[in-house]
């Protein structure tokens, strides 16, 4: 009892101050400014640490302190571990990415809450009550996470740096792009209302204690709505009371141990600096959602834009602004279409066409479904988070336009109100409905936190990734050098190689080792070397669906400017079910040179031979009939 009143006290204490402070504020605005006062008594040193199991990683965490931290990610030896941590440390830019050594097995639970209780320089949760009592501190949110997920690994980070209540639910990993059952709903709800009672803060309304929670499950996140066709989005179920009326913003953070913890360190660590903005409206389609004033109030906040509208908002234009990568912090687009493909200003688009990001982003997309299915595949929400996107708005069925923050306002929250991601990308008292909101929802733009020396971090055990790199490179070990060429950042140096090691005997130059220095080539734009690269990579590389996406927008800009007939030959080796009507309509008029209307026709009869959607095949006979 005198622990629940001194709590209360507390709690009373600080919201009491800030209330007054802020007078009129909205509730998402003080929940901004919480977020950014931890912040801003935080340092972020310029260190890189990279895990090679959960534990470590656990143990890593559990390294912080209330006045220094560095991000921490896993590498589990897959070719996606490679990318994240190659996409984050050059968005990052740290002095150093340090190889931690492997830890100690336990279970989860005790790994994790003695890890979130460490970074606050307490023994176990019972001492992390006492720390934010005697720091007169009160969490602002809740993150919810399970022994039987691991992607309760992004729920630690979220937990330790922003100072939230854990909530241990019993829930087993599922998929995120599906629909939840309704038992599996009522108990998830069930478990967080418990979870936040049994913290002792408040939660049941706006502006009180807890106003933020945080999913970090892998866990379906679509809910069935009872007697028609359509889905409700989870994030905008969760935090909801009964009646509808909301208590807390939502966010999930989904993925296995090295993804969650992926999504979660971007959003604790790294800074929006510059925007990318593309209209794929005509003009006078929707005025309240034209971006000149987005651009207007990021540009007067400092932020640099790159701005496509009108005839730059084609799809010619989203194509070459793609070309190599997009480097951008945040991404806003306006569309419409369906899950997998997105009507621009003129042209059509499909998932396929998500650029490679040169570092990790934040995505806002006011489109109908995109969010539909994001379980690794082609649909536009799943490749955008598979390309390296930490936090993505998106719905999971026809909203209708007035779902969705307009540009303008959405700028206005995220840059000059403070508004937390989580509550900007809603509308304010709208009902539930079908928007989900992937990321940590407490994550603000500009991040707030202060800088640390490197010198304050010291990793016990740890070793330097460019000293392990080059003891590799002297020995040979260009598969494990090449890898950490790429995930060091050193895109340059890992292109260079390669074509030394290629000059010097090709047989080096194979499988693996091209693997990862091929999407280096993309980013530099060295379309001969990625083709060569192509050619020499693993079998299971060249059927990855990123890998031959890649390779078409490499294809796509050698074959339009008539070069290369090995390109055309790979490309029509790899026309994509999912978007065949551009891919034939790409390859159409190249092949006709050489072949004639005949020659276009039989390569058109090759794909429509195969199991094809509806509405692509529907596309592809049509156009199909100019060469009969």
């Amino acid at each position: 009892m005198v622990c629940a009143i001194a709590r209360a006290e507390r709690e009373e204490e600080l919201l009491g101050k800030l209330r007054e402070q802020l007078g009129e504020m909205p509730a998402r605005g003080v929940l901004g400014v919480r977020v950014r006062s931890l912040e801003q008594a935080t340092g972020n040193a310029p260190v890189v640490v990279i895990a090679p199991d959960a534990a470590a990683y656990a143990a890593q965490v559990g390294g912080w302190s209330v006045k220094v931290r560095y991000p921490v990610l896993i590498d589990d030896g897959t070719d996606a571990a490679r990318e994240n941590i190659a996409r984050f440390v050059r968005g990052y830019r740290p002095e150093r990415v340090v190889l931690a050594p492997g830890g100690s097995g336990q279970g989860v639970r005790a790994m994790v809450e003695d890890a979130a209780a460490g970074a606050w320089g307490a023994t176990d949760m019972e001492g992390l009550e006492a720390v934010w009592e005697r720091a007169g501190f009160v969490p602002a949110g809740a993150v919810v996470v399970s022994e039987r997920d691991p992607a309760w690994t992004g729920g630690l980070a979220l937990a330790a740096a922003r100072g939230q209540v854990l909530i241990w639910s019993g829930t087993t990993r599922g998929r995120a792009g599906d629909v939840i059952k309704d038992d599996d709903l009522g108990a998830l709800r069930v478990a967080v209302a418990r979870g936040l009672e049994s913290s002792g803060y408040s939660w049941r309304g706006l502006g009180d204690a807890i106003d933020s929670v945080t999913l970090c499950l892998t866990r379906p996140s679509r809910v069935a709505i009872k007697g028609e066709k359509g889905h409700l989005a989870l994030t905008d179920v969760i935090g909801r009371h009964a009646d509808g009326g909301r208590f807390a913003w939502c966010g999930m953070v989904h993925g296995d141990a090295q993804w969650s913890a992926y999504r979660a360190m971007c959003a604790v660590f790294l800074d929006v600096e510059d925007a990318w903005l593309f209209d794929g409206y005509p003009k006078g389609f929707a005025e309240p959602f034209e971006l000149d004033g987005m651009r207007g109030v990021l540009e007067a906040s400092g932020l640099g834009v790159v701005h496509d509208s009108g005839e730059s908002g084609t799809v010619d234009g989203w194509r070459g602004r793609c070309m190599g990568g997009v480097d951008a912090g945040l991404i806003h687009v306006n569309t419409k279409g369906h899950n997998t493909w997105f009507e621009l200003v003129r042209g059509r688009a499909y998932g396929s066409d998500v650029p490679e990001l040169e570092r990790p982003s934040v995505v806002h997309f006011i489109h109908s479904f995109s969010a539909q299915n994001v379980n690794p595949n082609q649909t536009i929400g799943a490749r955008w988070l598979e390309m390296g996107a930490y936090a993505y708005a998106g719905s999971v069925h026809e909203p209708y336009l007035g779902a969705f923050v307009p540009g303008t306002a959405l700028a206005q929250r995220l840059v000059q109100q403070g508004t937390p991601w989580g509550a900007a990308v809603r509308v304010d008292g709208g009902p539930v409905w079908k928007i989900n909101v992937f990321g940590d929802p407490l994550m603000v733009i500009p991040n707030a936190v202060g800088e640390a020396g490197a010198d304050e971090v010291v990793i016990e055990g740890g070793v330097d990734l460019k000293d392990r790199m080059s003891e590799q490179l002297r020995a040979w070990e260009f598969d494990a050098g090449m890898r950490a060429l790429v995930m060091r950042g050193m895109d340059d140096e890992a292109l260079r190689l390669a074509k030394a090691l290629a000059g010097d005997d090709e047989k080096f130059v194979v499988g693996a080792v091209a693997g990862h220095s091929l999407r280096a080539a993309v980013r530099a734009g060295d379309d001969e070397l990625f083709l060569w690269l192509y050619d020499r990579t693993s079998a299971e590389t060249k059927g990855h669906r990123i890998t031959r996406d890649l390779l078409w927008q490499v294809g796509r800009r050698m074959v339009s400017g008539g070069r290369d007939d090995g390109a055309v030959a790979l490309l029509r080796g790899n026309i994509r079910n999912e978007s065949a009507d551009a891919d034939l309509a790409a390859l159409a008029g190249i092949v006709s040179r050489s072949g004639g209307k005949a020659g276009v026709a039989a390569m058109y009869d090759e794909v429509l031979a195969r199991k094809l959607g509806v509405n692509i095949r529907r596309r592809v006979e049509k156009d199909a009939k100019r060469y009969r």
